[in-house]
């Protein structure tokens, strides 16, 4: 099976609408509304925003989002990784290990000091995966604020 990663650009409008769909699918968001094509086009043009798409067989297989964070702490930047998502007809066959791969060698490429992301205390599937990729990991409460 060949697998190919590749970064979306400003013209891939209609793979990151895939990706939406496959986002809103895959973590069961409830009244998924997909956004409109000009805000798409704007967050393709966002030099701080990665997305990544996996294919298979010509049809999108995975993909990711993260986000370039600047730190104060180091003259580099993180990456954080907020959305990593498999088809399910797709799944436990290493795309999601590839995605992964393919944002590290983003981040090596461009200098970045490390991802990080969060993953539900109860998505033991994440988790796990998280756990088999590498990743270490360090107890942490997230808390959010409606606007």
């Amino acid at each position: 099976m060949d697998i190919q990663c590749k970064q979306l650009l400003p013209h891939h409008t209609g793979l990151l609408c895939e990706l939406a769909c496959l986002y809103a699918a895959v973590f069961e968001t409830k009244d998924f509304q997909m956004p409109s094509l000009s805000w798409l086009e704007k967050v393709l043009q966002d030099e701080k925003i990665v997305f990544i798409a996996a294919l298979a067989e010509n049809e999108l297989a995975g993909g990711l989002t993260a986000y370039i964070v600047p730190s104060l702490y180091t003259e580099s930047c993180g990456i954080y990784l907020y959305d990593l998502a498999v088809n399910p007809v797709w799944q436990r066959k290493g795309i999601g290990k590839k995605l992964l791969q393919e944002l590290r060698s983003y981040g090596r490429s461009k200098g970045y000091f490390e991802i990080f992301l969060q993953a539900e205390a109860g998505d033991l599937h994440a988790i796990d995966f998280y756990r088999s990729t590498g990743g270490r990991e360090e107890p942490a409460v997230q808390f959010s604020y409606k606007l």
